[in-house]
């Protein structure tokens, strides 16, 4: 539990703020996230940690039997892989997943503009702070607070592409088979 304290101790709430904001600031419309997956690269490499970008076999993946289909149009899949090694090689490992995808911003008025990423009265205001940019951000935190190990086994940030082909238990199974190369 000591390291776990430590790593507590080491985060940064201004800083886990000014990443969303900067994160949220990245149109990311479903079927065109490459921008935003490349900052948050970016942000996890500011934070001492290695990122790796890897583009799935789209084709692949929709010839699979169970694929189960694509919420819009696109013309590559993309993923986001930052991973702490763990103090234990037999430790359990500890896989967190989020999207960075977001619906378009619509018509309605906004505070703030859709993809402003401003900070104001404790708030991070933009399309996808809280659905899911912000926990994407919190999570890789998290992992820079780990430092250079984790207190247990590996730990795993998979920032993923949207959820109808990556968060449903039938689209994991395709995702896992279908092949990918780093982009």
């Amino acid at each position: 539990m000591e390291g776990l304290d430590a790593a507590l101790g080491r985060l940064d709430a201004d800083a886990l703020a000014r990443d969303v904001a900067a994160l949220v600031q990245v149109p990311s419309v479903t079927g065109d996230e490459r921008a935003a997956l490349e900052r948050l690269g970016e942000l996890a490499e500011a934070l001492g940690l290695r990122a790796e970008l890897h583009r799935h076999d789209l084709e692949a993946l929709r010839a699979l039997p169970d694929h189960p289909g694509e919420e819009g149009p696109r013309t590559e899949l993309l993923g986001l892989t930052v991973a702490v090694p763990g103090a234990r090689d037999d430790g359990p490992r500890l896989a967190l997943d989020g999207h960075v995808d977001v619906v378009p911003p619509g018509t309605a008025t906004w505070r703030h503009g859709s993809w402003a990423g401003v900070i104001e009265d404790g708030f991070v205001w933009g399309r996808g702070a809280v659905d899911m940019k912000g926990a994407v951000v919190a999570a890789l935190h998290a992992l820079g607070a780990l430092g250079d190990r984790a207190p247990h086994g590996e730990v795993v940030l998979l920032g993923s592409r949207p959820k109808r082909t990556a968060a449903s238990g039938r689209s994991r199974r395709s995702s896992a088979t279908a092949p990918s190369t780093r982009a």
